[in-house]
């Protein structure tokens, strides 16, 4: 990201607890694309081991509807991880015990598994491009269980917030208006 971009925004928010990155994003999406590139690459420190990430993901998603809801219907919001991904994989595994009542029910997790598969075309063809076709299934299989978590975490997170009615309440808080748009792109430099 050039310089100029970055004292434009400003730094992450370090009052938040979570989804710091989301609510970078969104600030830096209100007046610059966001482009997905391998030419990037970051890690955070519990993504390496499969159980603790998800566990992370839970933990994360719990405040992502107190901001999605304030910052999702506007033009040129990032959106990440579609509403339909997340429901057709949670409907995928929930449905999943269905099958033992009667196997004509297997087609249930199946159909969400198979909407899943196809709700994010970009990222699939992204994965099958840099990793080969082969990696396409394993990835998706693990993608489908990152969007399950965040349906769980969301779920637990909007049943907390009826609870506790200032949970949520500053990551629905609004971090600025939007700019014009433009391009996080700069000779010399990687597209964000």
């Amino acid at each position: 990201m050039p310089r100029r971009v970055f004292e434009e925004v400003g730094p992450f928010d370090p009052t938040l607890r979570d989804s710091e990155d989301v609510e970078y994003s969104e600030r830096l999406s209100a007046g610059y694309d966001i482009r997905l590139t391998d030419r990037v690459v970051a890690a955070h420190d519990e993504e390496h081991r499969l159980g603790r990430m998800l566990r992370e993901q839970f933990r994360r998603a719990q405040y992502l509807l107190p901001f999605a809801a304030a910052h999702r219907r506007r033009p040129g919001a990032l959106r990440a991880n579609s509403a339909l991904g997340v429901a057709s994989a949670s409907l995928a595994v929930a449905s999943l015990p269905a099958v033992v009542l009667h196997p004509a029910l297997a087609l249930v997790p199946a159909a969400g598994a198979a909407v899943f598969a196809v709700a994010d075309p970009g990222l699939v063809g992204f994965v099958r491009r840099k990793r080969g076709l082969r990696f396409v299934p394993l990835f998706v299989a693990l993608h489908l269980l990152v969007n399950v978590q965040i349906g769980l975490g969301a779920a637990y997170g909007w049943l907390r917030s009826r609870v506790d009615p200032r949970f949520g309440a500053r990551a629905a808080t609004d971090h600025g208006a939007p700019r014009a748009r433009g391009s996080a792109e700069h000779p010399g430099t990687s597209p964000v």
